[in-house]
């Protein structure tokens, strides 16, 4: 169950006028993302690494941004358990699929300066089978 994937993008800075002939720029972003999958201790596990380099201001200087994680599939694509790292926080979160279509997802991330801030989430994937 090795698998490895690599993926690189690239979007353009473009410039949006409005009709009041004001101008925005949405920042320039290089994103560079890896994700390796694995079973581990009989567990189906994925880990993946972000690079994100985004301008930041109209002068053009950049800022680099990282994030880390892994997802472990409990139940196999039934029941997961995740956790994550940033440039200033951490994350950690639950995530169950029901009746093979429905998800439900929790996630807790934590902040310095902010505190901590859950989320709950619920999906639904159509499809025929």
């Amino acid at each position: 169950m090795n698998n490895f994937s690599i993926l690189s993008s690239r979007p353009l800075s473009t410039p949006i006028v409005w009709s009041t002939r004001h101008t925005d720029y949405f920042p320039l972003r290089i994103s560079n993302s890896l994700a390796y999958r694995r079973k581990i201790f009989n567990f189906a596990a994925e880990f993946f690494a972000d690079l994100h380099t985004q301008e930041v201001n109209e002068d053009g200087r950049f800022e680099n941004f990282y994030s880390l994680g892994a997802m472990v599939w409990i139940a196999p694509r039934v029941f997961n358990v995740r956790l994550g790292l940033n440039d200033e926080t951490i994350s950690a979160g639950l995530g169950a699929r029901l009746f093979d279509r429905l998800g439900l997802d929790y996630a807790y991330l934590a902040h310095e300066y902010l505190g901590g801030s859950h989320y709950i989430s619920v999906s639904y994937t159509p499809g025929n089978k």
